[in-house]
């Protein structure tokens, strides 16, 4: 079982890194494909299933953080930046909030 100081040391390590980095890129992508009709035509759902799965491993990668850093989660802007974005993300997924809304409001941002 992990403790939070192996946890926090695993979530600073540089593959963790380098995999959050790469799903960021992937998740620019699925929102900007987002923006196109006609990729919405041809593989909305794809589209959209990469999309929520990119949001699940943010969701993962803050549940980690809140766990291994606790209360010292809030202390770097960063990880503030990422709660809000990711917590309106999934506030956009749950709601019956268009898709285009919230892409509209967190090109906003």
């Amino acid at each position: 079982m992990f403790n939070r100081t192996r946890m926090a040391a695993f979530l600073e390590s540089d593959r963790v890194s380098s995999l959050i980095i790469g799903v960021i890129i992937v998740n620019a992508i699925t929102l900007g494909l987002e923006t196109s009709q006609v990729a919405m035509e041809a593989a909305g759902p794809l589209i959209i299933a990469i999309d929520r799965l990119c949001l699940t491993i943010f969701v993962i990668e803050i549940l980690a953080k809140l766990f291994a850093y606790r209360f010292a989660f809030f202390r770097n802007g960063w990880n503030i930046f990422d709660f809000v974005i990711v917590g309106e993300s999934c506030g956009c997924c749950a709601s019956s909030r268009s898709r285009r809304a919230c892409a509209a409001w967190s090109r906003g941002l």
